[in-house]
């Protein structure tokens, strides 16, 4: 027997499990879902770095999904080792430099330039569609040497990196921004915890980012939660163990950095930001940062400046996890309530947490189901 549950939006965990019910097709597999009721949309708290205070759009705690086990690992982790991730086979990079880049990369993204500055070099956003939906998922940081010619350090999920390199070339135009494809000269470390001052050297400054060494391109906190990870972008003959104290560090592999970003509802890349599939408020940029609504206009704002305004978000990405692993649920999956209505859809796993995009109002129910046949794939059921 299956039984998924998604995990709980605020500060504590769902306990309640709906036992499954039996099938009268034995055929089918059935996993079962549950939700933590909590009104997690109440609860205005600021969010970091940037502060958004809309009367209908408010963000949970920082650390979104603080009171799993991965944030006591966490906190038993600070002062003894850390974590670091390679990812080079997921992240890809594209650099943008010329006078132009700020106000070209201004009109294309959710995220407003403007904050990438001074202590700020890390920033999150998202690419729309003209019809407001999102294609890609990007993090933008700031690697100008000099004001004059700014220059900026685009990563994004590896798969879609030619496509988006084509979608920027396409409205660039007359602007002077030369754009160049750099997925081979880079690599992406992670580093967890995010404390850097429990577990770095002396490299640290003030303001928590890492000063500049050979091999180092940038190095800063993750900007879509506070105390998520540190991510730092090396050449590619480098390692992140290279920037840490002897025995401070141990490697671990990308799976194990998404299971993490699964147990964090932080959603990344094509698997579970399929191209045009979603709006970026369903997506919960707001909560991680990663969209504007004061800096004007842009591609694709016309419908999230709207939905902002009119308050109502109907569909969301949410956590959930399988109880039982090795389960291979096809993406896009239709996820249905007790009366066979369906309710939402299934994004992505790694092992037993992943994602969904699921209807608010139906989070109320304490089950829904995913039907399965024994094939693996979907079944409607009447």
């Amino acid at each position: 027997m299956l039984m998924l549950r998604t995990l709980g939006l605020l500060n504590q965990q769902a306990t309640k499990i709906c036992q499954a019910q039996s099938l009268q097709r034995m055929t089918l597999r059935f996993l079962n879902v549950t939700y933590d009721k909590s009104n997690w949309i109440n609860h205005q708290i600021d969010t970091y770095p940037m502060k958004y205070t809309h009367k209908k759009y408010h963000t949970p705690p920082t650390c979104v999904f603080s009171n799993f086990t991965s944030s006591r690992c966490l906190s038993q982790a600070i002062g003894s080792t850390c974590i670091n991730y390679e990812l080079q086979n997921q992240r890809g990079f594209i650099r943008l430099h010329g006078k132009d880049t700020v106000d070209f990369l201004q009109g294309l993204i959710t995220n407003d330039m403007s904050s990438l500055d001074g202590d700020c070099k890390a920033l999150y956003a998202m690419v729309l569609n003209i019809q407001g939906r999102v294609l890609y998922d990007v993090i933008l940081y700031n690697i100008s040497s000099n004001e004059s010619e700014p220059a900026i350090l685009l990563e994004c999920d590896k798969e879609i990196a030619t496509e988006l390199y084509k979608t920027l070339k396409k409205y660039k135009i007359r602007k002077k921004v030369k754009l160049e494809p750099c997925s081979d000269e880079y690599k992406l470390w992670t580093i967890f915890p995010n404390d850097l001052h429990a577990v770095l050297d002396s490299n640290i400054t003030s303001s928590g980012s890492i000063e500049q060494r050979e091999g180092l391109v940038i190095a800063e906190q993750d900007p879509r939660l506070k105390d998520f990870c540190t991510r730092m972008v090396l050449d590619s003959t480098m390692k992140g163990s290279d920037y840490l104290p002897v025995g401070a560090t141990e490697p671990s592999i990308a799976q194990a950095y998404n299971t993490r970003r699964y147990i964090h509802g932080v959603s990344e890349g094509i698997l579970d930001l399929p191209v045009g599939k979603c709006t970026p408020l369903e997506s919960n940029a707001v909560f991680l940062n990663g969209v504007s609504f004061t800096k004007g206009c842009y591609i694709g704002q016309e419908l999230t400046a709207r939905t902002h305004h009119t308050g109502v978000i109907r569909k969301r990405l949410m956590p959930i996890t399988i109880q039982k692993e090795g389960v291979v649920v096809p993406s896009d999956s239709k996820i249905q309530n007790s009366s066979n209505k369906n309710v939402g859809r299934f994004r992505h796993n790694i092992g037993k947490y992943g994602l969904g995009l699921l209807r608010v109002a139906d989070v109320k129910e304490d089950s829904l189901s995913i039907y399965l046949d024994e094939e693996g794939k979907e079944t409607v059921a009447a």
